[in-house]
């Protein structure tokens, strides 16, 4: 026979059993749910995998730092080789979602505006076995360095201190950092960026 007090204990430890059931489902679905349709468009990840929101810096001009690097092909580079150009840097990662996403329309604009001596840069946040074999595969028609001792050093002096990716910075023939922007950018965007530092 269960009495009243009984019945009330009953009922109490069952509640509980109840919301600790539930959230431990709602923790498995969310924590076992795929990856969001925005992580491979707009919006931009940190080195943990973090699915963060896109922004554009407002950052007043910075002089961009130079660096020498060797690129997918095995050529000796330097970011100052293109001086008096509209470069654009782009800072990436194999294991990034919307950065390997948005290549294709970098490798597209880079060959729209080439004639006008715009030039992309990558800088891979990764380990170079692994970048420059899926630059080579996506037909990455720009120079990428991938260094994972200085990359991030790189992404610091480029104004980016979240190291969020992918990251790009718009660099103006003079040699500052006029636009940055955190997250995976849109066809548009790019060209329009691009098309407000060319003379």
């Amino acid at each position: 026979m269960i009495t009243r007090r009984g019945a009330v204990i009953a009922v109490a430890l069952g509640a509980g059993a109840f919301a600790v059931g539930f959230a431990a489902s709602r923790w498995r679905r969310q924590d076992e749910s795929p990856i969001p349709e925005a992580a491979t468009s707009e919006a931009a990840w940190n080195a943990g995998g973090r699915v963060i929101r896109s922004s554009s810096a407002d950052s007043p001009p910075a002089r961009a730092p130079d660096f020498r690097f060797t690129d997918q092909h095995g050529e000796e580079r330097r970011f100052s080789d293109w001086h008096d150009t509209v470069r654009v840097v782009n800072f990436w990662a194999t294991w990034c979602p919307p950065c390997v996403h948005e290549i294709p329309m970098l490798i597209s604009v880079q060959e729209s505006f080439r004639a006008q001596g715009v030039r992309f840069i990558g800088v891979a946040v990764d380990d170079p076995d692994a970048a420059f074999a899926m630059a080579k595969e996506l037909g990455m028609n720009y120079p990428t360095m991938a260094d994972p001792r200085r990359t991030i050093d790189l992404l610091h002096a480029y104004g980016n201190r979240s190291a969020a990716l992918p990251f790009t910075a718009f660099v103006d023939p003079q040699g500052s950092i006029r636009d940055r922007h955190v997250g995976a950018l849109t066809l548009e965007q790019t060209r329009a960026k691009i098309r407000a530092l060319l003379p």
